[in-house]
């Protein structure tokens, strides 16, 4: 060996890479793939470890050099990486972008470009926007899915305002102010404008004073509606008006029932926004067309005044505040990276208050104002010339078939947006509240892992076994992963075996009917029957056979399925809607674990019984068990209330414990010693006038025993 090979064997050794990297001569090294010029050839242990994690071999010496023994970016990546080892080294980059040219290594190395050369990046699959899928897809009865996918909440995020989409009457002064903060009161002039009849300009003018004298920011006029969009099917209003609850309820809304929790037929409030500069800004006013049960919140309330406004009424408005940074990642469709321009800035309508700064959404396609067809299958330039490419690799992609994907990515991609928390990245030195990263891509695509974006930071109930209740909206995907359905080791199920995101008949888009009343007295598969979708699963498997069907529903609800105060549906117990977003309690729980009494007497929160349908508010009968003389539950978000535990107890005692419900249900003999021991197991009183006629059991009122339930299990009830 001549002395310049020694000093080159002695770099490479020095740079860490020696003989688990390059060597100097052929018949030097271990047999390898051969690299450069012939003269030098990759590491047999790198080159296997690589081929084994990718299934092909380094293109040669010019993926981890620039020339021997110089390394380029993605070499000199993997040989600073965290690792146990050569695999372990290559697997920490793989979501970086080394050479800096917009794809991630990984996506480089499967499309064989050179992950360490800026100037070998494979073709990058661009967002076409929405309306590029419909020449194809709105043939009725053949390729609709573009029509039907227009009928969703989805396509509805942001409106443009109109008669038609915005629900209160624009006109008039209205007041809010946030009195926890210390904030307001604040009053808004609204004003319809234009030439048009009627007109189109929605304009708000805020002031400090009632005397409309001192303004604080406007005329701004409205671009962008959000929320409330009229839920396509609501099959509860039947339900309501079977009761005798009169259409007039609302007094947001009249003609409109009052409804229970999360029953509403609008999704959300009702919000306005505001183009400043570049940017939208979400007006600091909020309607919500459904009160709270005890018919707080409800029209005009204040949205966020703390970002317009502070004590003394001075505008603090700032980039922070506006929707590109709050909101856009995930109510549009086709931003690939989010950016700040420090020398943007704007100056609000009719003050001297300038915002400085501004994000910037980026894109080297459309971007949707709307939650669109690429959120789901990815960028479209290369469709439908590679359509239906199962492939997650930039330049190899046609459109993404979410079908093809596993469970865990299939729910990870609904949980990119169905989710609360922080960015794994920042831009700005500010985390975004959607998911985001450093490295490319920065926004997820279907394919990729939440994990790698995005960071939990939910809200949550604990109720008695330790599990997780969303308290606050935007958690779907938090509550769901946790739950048997995604776990269950023989059938997982994703967000799509419930809801269908190109659109249904049916009430947020599920895939089956689960509304409406019973007919005949049937429970089981019916056009009608309120638990079809449930059902269509939960009879005729494992131990709760039938559980649901038309005789074992009262044993598995302890509800009459004719009963007069009301039909429980499955959704009333294992969904709650223990979440806040309009108004208290208008969102469900995806958890699907029932919420018992305990949880409110033990730790003082909602338990799944008070919240649906037994609140003290709503029921002038608990005046009996209070020894009060009118509603005694006044306020529904406060459950320390001695009402609230007073009730709860109640509950308890007269509805046997989940123990013993699920030995019954199992038809364990365990029942029959649960029966005679368990003390929450008393004499249960059912109020319903009609159950002899529905189950065959007792004579209506009937009072169920420790005996009667030894009698009904064993006879097959």
């Amino acid at each position: 060996m001549n002395s310049r090979i020694a000093l080159l064997l002695s770099v490479v050794m020095a740079l860490g890479l020696g003989s688990s990297a390059w060597a100097a001569t052929e018949d030097s090294k271990p047999e390898g793939t051969v690299c450069g010029d012939g003269n030098q050839r990759l590491d047999g242990d790198w080159n296997t470890d690589f081929t084994a994690l990718y299934g092909t071999p380094p293109a040669g010496c010019s993926t981890c050099h620039d020339g021997i023994p110089a390394l380029n970016p993605y070499g000199d990546d993997a040989d600073n990486a965290s690792g146990a080892n050569r695999t372990a080294k290559l697997q920490a980059i793989e979501g970086d972008d080394s050479d800096g040219d917009g794809v991630s290594n990984i996506d480089e190395i499967n499309a064989e470009t050179n992950p360490g050369d800026p100037g070998d990046a494979p073709a990058v699959a661009t967002h076409l926007g929405s309306a590029a899928c419909a020449g194809c897809h709105s043939v009725a009865g053949v390729r609709d899915q573009y029509t039907t996918w227009q009928t969703t909440l989805h396509s509805m995020i942001y409106r443009d305002p109109s008669p038609s989409t915005i629900l209160p009457t624009w006109a008039g002064v209205v007041s809010v102010e946030d009195t926890a903060a210390g904030l307001g009161p604040i009053w808004v002039q609204l004003t319809q404008e234009g030439p048009a009849s009627p007109a189109q300009d929605f304009v708000a003018t805020i002031y400090s004073d009632a005397g409309l004298t001192q303004m604080v920011a406007g005329p701004m006029t409205v671009v962008r509606v959000n929320g409330a969009a009229h839920i396509a099917e609501n099959a509860n209003d039947d339900d309501f008006l079977s009761r005798g609850i009169a259409e007039d309820d609302n007094p947001i809304l009249p003609g409109t029932p009052q409804y229970y929790p999360g029953e509403s037929p609008y999704l959300g409030p009702q919000l306005y926004q505001v183009a400043i500069g570049d940017q939208h800004y979400v007006l600091p006013i909020q309607f919500n067309p459904i009160p709270d049960l005890d018919g707080e919140n409800g029209g005009w309330v204040a949205y966020e005044l703390g970002d317009w406004i502070d004590a003394g009424d001075n505008l603090v408005l700032e980039a922070l505040d506006s929707d590109e940074f709050n909101c856009a990642g995930c109510h549009m469709t086709g931003i690939e990276e989010v950016s700040f321009n420090a020398a943007a800035s704007a100056f609000v309508p009719g003050t001297a208050h300038e915002i400085s700064g501004a994000y910037d959404l980026v894109s080297s396609g459309v971007i949707d104002e709307f939650v669109g067809c690429e959120a789901c299958h990815g960028p479209a330039s290369e469709h439908p010339s590679l359509a239906f490419t199962p492939g997650l690799a930039s330049g190899e992609r046609g459109v993404i078939r979410p079908d093809l994907l596993t469970v865990d990515q299939r729910v990870d991609m609904c949980g990119a947006c169905h989710s609360r928390g922080t960015s794994q990245g920042m831009v700005n030195s500010q985390t975004l509240p959607y998911p985001y990263r450093d490295a490319a891509p920065h926004r997820p695509i279907p394919g990729d892992v939440w994990g790698d974006f995005f960071v939990d930071g939910g809200e949550w109930w604990i109720d008695e076994t330790g599990l997780r209740v969303a308290a606050a909206d935007n958690q779907q995907y938090q509550e769901f992963i946790e739950t048997n359905h995604f776990n269950f080791q023989f059938h997982r199920l994703t967000c799509g075996d419930c809801h269908d995101s190109h659109g249904t008949d049916n009430e947020h888009d599920l895939i089956t009917d689960n509304e409406g009343d019973p007919v005949d007295g049937a429970r089981g598969l019916g056009s009608a029957n309120p638990n079809n979708l449930c059902i269509s699963c939960h009879a005729g498997h494992g131990p709760f056979d039938n559980a649901l069907a038309d005789i074992n529903f009262e044993r598995h609800t302890w509800h009459d399925p004719l009963g007069t105060h009301g039909n429980p549906d499955c959704t009333n117990c294992h969904m709650p809607a223990t979440v806040t977003s309009a108004v208290e309690y208008d969102i469900h729980s995806h958890s699907f674990h029932v919420l018992l009494p305990e949880v409110t007497i033990n730790d003082q929160d909602p338990n799944s019984c008070m919240i649906m349908c037994h609140t003290g508010s709503r029921h002038t009968s608990w005046d009996s068990v209070n020894s009060s003389s009118g509603p005694v539950n006044t306020d529904i978000t406060d459950w320390t209330e001695p009402v609230d535990v007073t009730i709860s107890e109640w509950l308890r005692a007269v509805t046997p414990s989940s123990a013993a419900v699920t030995f019954h249900l199992i038809g364990s003999p365990e029942y029959v010693a649960v029966g005679a021991s368990d003390p929450d197991w008393v004499a249960a009183l059912d109020h319903n006038a009609d159950t002899e006629a529905t189950t065959g059991t007792d004579a209506s009122p009937f009072v169920i025993d420790a005996a009667d339930i030894v009698t009904f299990v064993e006879a097959g009830r």
